[in-house]
């Protein structure tokens, strides 16, 4: 009997996992001002585990993504900074992976201009584990 109910509870949590998860993805249009833009931000409460991948492949000049998380549930504190170049050969894209019962936020902020509106590709996967 106890091996049916390890099961069923296997089962049970696999489901939830599915039905618990969301996934947003974009582009988002970065517009050509010069300043940090917000490229995707989540204000969930809820604690949950975040997957996320981002991209520069459409930017031509330097700059740099920046991921901010509430601490005390009202302020925006940086968590990690992923400077961006254009070099034949550069990283491209990026990935971070974090838990999290605050909102946070990807940004996006240009080292030189642009020039024009451009696309900036990411996709968050994030399961509710609460």
């Amino acid at each position: 009997m106890t091996n049916w109910i390890q099961r069923l509870k296997a089962l049970l949590d696999a489901i939830l996992g599915l039905v618990n998860t969301a996934e947003a993805t974009g582009p988002y249009s970065y517009l050509d001002d010069g300043l940090e833009q917000d490229v995707y931000e989540d204000t969930a409460v809820t604690r949950r585990r975040i997957w996320l991948e981002f991209s520069n492949r459409n930017m031509t000049q330097i700059g740099t993504f920046k991921i901010y998380r509430k601490v005390d549930g009202a302020n925006y504190d940086l968590y990690v900074t992923q400077a961006v170049t254009i070099g034949a050969g550069d990283d491209r894209a990026w990935d971070a992976e974090f838990t999290t019962n605050q909102a946070w936020k990807l940004t996006y902020e240009e080292g030189a201009d642009e020039g024009a509106a451009r696309d900036i590709p990411f996709n968050v996967i994030t399961q509710v584990i609460e």
